[in-house]
């Protein structure tokens, strides 16, 4: 089970380790398109810029990787996670926020940046579904990045449902 940016370090393991990767849950993953995707969509800066664009704009500048719970850096890790493109028919759960909570964190964006956002976040939940033949997509109902503690229940079914996939094989 992974969270957030750990699914880039899932990816790297399950590249090295195949053989012993059974399953994988997906918990509100990053992409490694996540940045690069996110960039053009941002408007040339202006003294005008509202507090959620100033955030926006600070968090896909911001290099100190020391700031990340993860402890990690993010470009590198996403460069090598992009080289994995398939589990195969590894069972892969991926948990994704709430259409609700995309527009809600979308709020306070100029109109053509939310509408870019959310064709992005369709995009990279469809990118994650393709990784397994064997893939399914579960929608929380409130939570957006904090989806392990605002709705652990749905995060331990995801991960009951895969261990009985698994034990099923």
């Amino acid at each position: 089970m992974s969270h957030g940016a750990s699914a880039l370090a899932a990816r790297l393991f399950y590249r090295d380790h195949a053989q012993n990767s059974a399953g994988l849950v997906f918990v509100e993953p990053g992409v490694p398109t996540n940045r690069q995707d996110m960039l053009p969509l941002l408007p040339p800066e202006s003294a005008n810029d509202g507090q959620t664009v100033k955030s926006w704009r600070a968090s896909l500048f911001n290099t100190d990787w020391s700031a990340f719970p993860e402890n990690m850096d993010w470009d590198t890790s996403a460069a090598q996670a992009a080289k994995v493109t398939s589990l195969g028919n590894t069972p892969l759960i991926v948990l994704w926020m709430s259409q609700a909570t995309i527009d809600g964190y979308n709020q306070g964006l100029p109109a053509n940046l939310a509408d870019g956002m959310k064709q992005l976040d369709g995009k990279w939940e469809r990118d994650t579904k393709k990784l397994s033949t064997t893939s399914e997509v579960r929608h929380g109902t409130v939570s957006g990045y904090g989806l392990p503690t605002q709705e652990a229940p749905l995060v331990v079914k995801a991960i009951l449902d895969m261990l009985q996939q698994v034990k099923s094989k």
